[in-house]
């Protein structure tokens, strides 16, 4: 209850960095959208974060999109000084590119640029089922996801079952 939230939302949103700074001195969490995110990306760049989360990260898994690209900018250029976290109730295992978006988000240096990626793990799993490459894949980045699966009823108890329909 003592946390002093700002929604950087709507009409009324600051819009110039030096009253977002200031503003933001008495702030201990900024909330903002995708979509404000990518078109304030200037104004939110000029602030220096101690900390990023992201919610439905899913929303990054094209490294290609602008709002990816935007939201990995961010992170990057505040390297070193800021945490970063990704939340996602999608599955990693989706697609292997999609790993390399969400951790050049967290960590841009663990799976190197995205052409080094292709060429190490993308196309060695996706085209030759390269079972020394995934498990390299998994090595290095299983250190930073935190997994909670449906099936474990330790952690939640109150989910329904997983209910699968083959048509």
């Amino acid at each position: 209850p003592d946390i002093k939230v700002y929604e950087h939302y709507g009409s009324q949103r600051f819009s110039n960095t030096k009253t977002l700074t200031n503003a933001l001195k008495k702030i201990n969490l900024v909330l903002t959208s995708y979509g404000l995110m990518q078109r304030d990306s200037e104004l939110l760049a000029s602030i220096n974060w101690q900390g990023i989360v992201i919610d439905e990260a899913q929303a990054i898994k094209n490294p290609k999109s602008k709002q990816s690209y935007i939201a990995r900018n961010l992170a990057n250029q505040n390297e070193g000084n800021c945490f970063k976290i990704a939340l996602t109730g999608t599955p990693v295992e989706n697609r292997i590119n999609e790993i390399w978006a969400l951790m050049n988000f967290l960590n841009p240096k663990i799976l190197g640029d995205e052409n080094f990626f292709r060429q190490r793990y993308r196309l060695p799993i996706e085209q030759y089922g390269d079972v020394s490459s995934l498990k390299d894949l998994k090595a290095r980045v299983s250190p930073f996801i935190l997994r909670r699966l449906k099936t474990d009823k330790s952690i939640i108890s109150d989910l329904p079952e997983k209910v699968e329909l083959i048509e």
